[in-house]
Parts: structure tokens; sequence; C-alpha cells
């Protein structure tokens, strides 16, 4: 085989995801090139083998190969090092062009948005907007995911939806399969993030047995630990210890020490929570004998900052929880800032310093809420029931309470504080006119089918995508109806908020109003009314939607219920010689099926009795509404 044949080998396993293959074919070469190490060393990195990676990319740095120079700060990234990767492609970044200037955006605003830094997602966008100027659907998709996480964690999750849905397909059909496998790793942090748990699960597991057969440990590590959070949230105490110690024996293969740090701060912190203190200062120990840890990091510290605070010494916690909330300010490592202020709260709290407390609490909370996800983000969900104290205490605070009572939104667990869940009033008036109200202020929605929507789901939980585009625009083409769904439901969560939510797997998503949202509609009322004979006229349902045929049949609906009842009326009005009554209900019923002669000429026959105040003749009568 020639050079020129065997670099082009190379490359093309490297682009079909091949790394072990690539790696047995590089991994005896005495003299690498530049390229060579590259590509050794992200097969290695792409399959989690981070120990072996690490010389093999350093030494392409050395030699300046370029796509090792930005994936050096991919590198560190994925090691936790967040600061030091921004930094490190924030200074490569104006050396670079084409492809690998996008890559470099994306694993930028990723690692910005880690640290709170401004400027993250409209980096990760440019990033995408140049793969799809370059025509790279793949690379364009597989930045859509990184983009959905962001928009996931702070707050927009019907964007980060929207993104996974129209990324993952594309992803699942391209030849690398590590590719789809990232995909659906991203769409599990999205899940939980969002506290979809029972969707999580089985995405969850599906990477986990992907991960399993393309050899990719650091995701069986990765999904491991997510797995095990998952099983702690949802207080699963056994299952949650059986997979963060699976994740630990992963990572002997793996050697990755963050994940090494993370999973075992999880493993202490939860034998101390059991007041098994002895055991969770061993573990911590272990943390700091580990060859890979060379010195305590801020999370290492913050967990013996809540050890030494469950054990009683609440003097040496503050001190140790107050360096580390200032020395994760320093380093913008936003997320483990607002768990040591949580902390430095609590600590406070506990040593009765009430002045302290409430000084600190808005800023503690917004530090928090900052992250846009109801009960915090993930890796922090964990510290809240123990919280509970100092969060009764907080919602008695006027600056403090709305807050908690968001941040508390779905609190878990028996130790947690239970304010009642926010819920919110949705009114839709949808008889002779379109109107919704929220918390009875009127909604100024954009689209002429918002209402009629929202009715819809009301009235089907559990709607697809497709139902909904059959429903509301049964005339149009597909792509056309799928992008007039996407605006109806952007300008629903614009005007009114998250009223919808989605559930279920990636490839069945459905749509129903939140939980959280009461619905009421006048249709409802009508019927009530119906239910007591009352035919009163209020108008006709969903005016200038009649193309809708379930409008059509909501209708048809309504006709029927007057039609019963008046079949069952007028007799009886008739029997009892009750001319005024059959007059009403003539008029009533002229409302809603207008020229029908039957009850015109009934009507008229009445009134002309009521008007002669006498009834010479008895009324006789049958309703057909099929009569004009």
């Amino acid at each position: 085989m020639t050079e020129t044949h065997s670099a082009t080998q190379q490359e093309h396993l490297f682009q079909q995801g091949a790394y072990l293959e690539l790696i047995e074919l590089l991994k005896d070469v005495a003299e690498r090139t530049a390229r060579q190490q590259t590509l050794l060393g992200l097969a290695y990195f792409r399959l989690g083998r981070m120990q072996d990676s690490r010389p093999l990319l350093a030494a392409a740095l050395k030699a300046r190969e370029p796509e090792a120079m930005v994936e050096w700060g991919n590198f560190l990234r994925a090691q936790g090092r967040f600061a030091e990767a921004q930094r490190y492609l924030s200074d490569l970044l104006p050396e670079l062009s084409g492809e690998l200037a996008f890559r470099a955006l994306r694993w930028l605003g990723v690692c910005e948005h880690k640290l709170g830094l401004p400027g993250a997602l409209e980096h990760i966008e440019a990033a995408r907007n140049g793969y799809l100027r370059l025509g790279d659907v793949e690379m364009a998709a597989r930045t859509e995911f990184n983009l959905a996480v962001s928009y996931a964690l702070n707050g927009h999750a019907r964007q980060a939806m929207t993104l996974l849905q129209s990324a993952l397909p594309i992803l699942e059909q391209q030849p690398n399969p590590y590719v789809a496998l990232s995909a659906l790793a991203a769409l599990s942090d999205v899940q939980l993030e969002l506290q979809l748990y029972q969707e999580a699960v089985p995405v969850l597991a599906k990477v986990a047995a992907r991960a399993e057969a393309l050899g990719s440990v650091y995701t069986q590590v990765r999904t491991s630990i997510q797995t095990a959070q998952l099983h702690l949230v949802c207080g699963q105490e056994a299952l949650f210890l059986e997979h963060i110690q699976r994740a630990l024996t992963l990572n002997q293969v793996a050697h990755d020490s963050s994940m090494d740090e993370f999973a075992l701060s999880y493993l202490a912190d939860s034998h101390s929570r059991h007041g098994d203190h002895r055991q969770a200062a061993d573990i911590l120990l272990r943390m700091h004998s580990l060859g890979s840890v060379q010195a305590p990091s801020l999370l290492v510290q913050l967990m013996e900052a809540m050890l030494a605070r469950r054990r009683g010494d609440l003097v040496g916690a503050l001190r140790q929880v107050i360096t580390v909330q200032e020395a994760a300010a320093d380093q913008n490592h936003a997320l483990l800032g607002a768990r040591a202020g949580l902390q430095r709260l609590f600590v406070l709290y506990l040593m009765r310093d009430v002045t302290q407390v409430r000084a600190l609490l808005p800023e503690a909370l917004h530090a928090v809420m900052r992250f846009g996800t109801a009960q915090a983000p993930l890796d922090m969900r964990h510290d809240l029931p123990e919280l509970a104290d100092l969060f009764v205490f907080a919602a008695e605070d006027p600056m403090s309470a709305p807050l908690v009572a968001s941040l508390l939104a779905v609190e878990r667990g028996s130790a947690a504080v239970q304010p009642p869940a926010p819920v919110s009033q949705l009114e839709l008036l949808v008889l002779d006119q379109q109107t919704a109200l929220k918390d009875g202020v009127p909604l100024a929605f954009g689209s002429k089918v918002a209402v009629a929507m929202l009715l819809y789901m009301a009235m089907v939980p559990g709607a697809t995508p497709q139902h909904l585009v059959e429903a509301c625009f049964p005339g149009d083409p597909p792509r056309v109806a799928q992008l007039r769904l996407r605006r109806v439901l952007e300008d629903i969560e614009r005007v009114a908020g998250p009223l919808v939510v989605l559930s279920g797997p990636y490839d069945d998503v459905t749509y129903q109003v939140s939980t959280r949202v009461v619905v009421s509609s006048d249709l409802q009322q009508l019927r009530l009314l119906f239910a007591n004979n009352d035919v009163r006229y209020r108008g006709v349902v969903l005016p200038r939607l009649d193309a809708l045929p379930w409008v059509a049949a909501l209708r048809s609906e309504v006709q029927a219920s007057v039609r019963k009842i008046l079949n069952g009326l007028l007799p009886a009005a008739l029997q009892h010689r009750d001319a005024m009554r059959v007059m009403q209900l003539c008029e009533q019923g002229l409302l809603y099926f207008p020229g029908d002669r039957a009850l015109s000429e009934a009507s008229k026959t009445a009134a002309l009795t009521v008007s002669e105040a006498a009834m010479e003749q008895p009324l006789r009568f049958t309703f057909d509404s099929t009569r004009t």
C-alpha cells in the first residue's frame, strides 16, 4: 500500500467512526506524522480513553497540527476544565478559518455556557450557521444538539425540543455511529434537565447499550452517572448506588479524572447524608490519593465543607464554603458557585445568623434561577431536600418567596419543602369568538388558530404533531403545515408562556396542556347547561374555522344536543298548552337551526296563541332538524 493510499485509508476510517480499526492501524507505527498523531489521539478521545489520548494530542499540538489545535480545547472541555478551555479557544479563534473556526466556536460557546458567560448561545448559533453555509448538514445538526442543551438550561424548553426533533433523524442516518450516539446522549441531557424522567429512562438505556457495543467507555461512564443521578432525585437510593459504582468501575478503563471526582463526590455525599461520616471521609481521602487528581478541586472542597457541616463543625464549614464560593466566582464556575452559595446560607441559618441570611438570600436564589430550570440544574438538584428548613425560612421573606416557590416547583423527597405549586387558570372562550384568558388577562395571539389549537390539546391530551397538523391545517402540504404548526406553538409560548408541554420519547413526541394549568371553556359550560335542559343560544363554536373537520364535528354535537332537548321539552310544553314556553323554545331552536320550517311554524302559532290569550286548537309538534 502506498503512503498516499495509507493516509487516505486512515482519513476514511476516522470519518466513518472506525476508531478501533484506526487504532490498530496506527498504534504500532514507529514514527508517526503530526496528522497521524492527531488521528490516533482523536480516536482514543472519541472512545473516552483520555489517558491514551492526551500525549498524542499534546504532541500534535506542539507540531501545530490544525485539527489538534482545535480539539485540544475540546479535550480540556471534556475533562471539565471549562475556564481553561474557554481561554484557550478564545485566544486560538483569530487564527482559524473555515470548518475549524466553526468547530472552535461551537466548543467555545459550550464552555461559555457552562461558565455562565454572556455570548454562549450566540457563538453556538454562529457555528451552526457557518456549517449550514458550508452545506455540512451533519455538523449543523450536531451543533444543534449543543444549542438544544443550552436552550434547555436557559429555560427555553420548546426551542430545545424542536432542535432535537429536527436534528436527530439526520444524525441517525450518518455512517459514523458515534455521531448518533453523541446526539442521543445530548437528548438525555435535555430530558433530565427538563425533569422528563420517564422519557429519559429508555433513552439512557439505549445510549448505554450503543456505547457498550461501540466500545465508547467514556459515554458508558457518563451515562451510568446520569442514570445514578436520575435514581437519586427520584428517591431510589439502591439503584443510585448500583449505577454510581458501575460508573467508577467503568472509569478504571477510561481513566477520566473528572468522572472519578464527580462520581466519588456523589458517593461521599450519599454516605454523609445517611450519617456514615467515616465512610464519606474515606472516599474523600481516596479522591485525594488518586494519581489523576493532583490537587483538591473546588468540587472536593465543597464536599469537605458539606461533610464538616453535617459533623457539626459549622465554623469550619462556613470558612470552607466561602472559600469555594469566592474561587468559583474567580474561575467563572457558575454552577459550583450557586451550590456553594446555598450551602453558605444553610450554614448561616444553622448558626442562627438571621441578618446575614436575609442579606444573602436574594442573590443566592437568583444565582440558581439564572440557569432557567425549575428545581435547579440536575447537578445540584439532589442538594435541595436537605435545605428544606432554609427554604421554609426564605418563603417567609417577601423578596425571596417568589423565587423559592419557583425553585421548588417540582421538589421531591420526604424532607422537601412543598409550597403550593403555581397554577395558572386558562379560560378558552370559543362560542361566537376565539378568545383566551390567562388568570383573567386576555391573550393577544397573532395566530388565527392558536385558541382552537389549545382547545384541541385540552380535549385530546397527548396529541401528536401529526394530529395537530391534520386538525388545524388539513389542506396544507406537509412541509407548510409543519412550519405553520411550529409558528403557532411559538406564538402560544411567546404570548402565554409554557402552556404547552412535550412528552414521550424523542421519536414519538406528544403535546398537551401543562398539568400546572387549569383549563376551562365556555364550551364545557354549555354542555353543563344542556345537562340542565338549558338551550339558550350562546353562539357558534369557533367562528371562521368552518373548514376544520373537528370543529364541524363539535358544532354537530352541539346541534344534536339541542335537538334532543327540544324533542323532549316541546311536546311537554304543548301538552300543557304552555304557548309562551313553546314560543321561547322555538326562538332558541331557530338560532341553532335557522330557517327550520317546523320550528318557525310552531313559533308563529304559539305567538298567535299568546297574543290572543287563548288556545283554540291543541298544538302538535315533532322537531326534525332535517326539514327546512
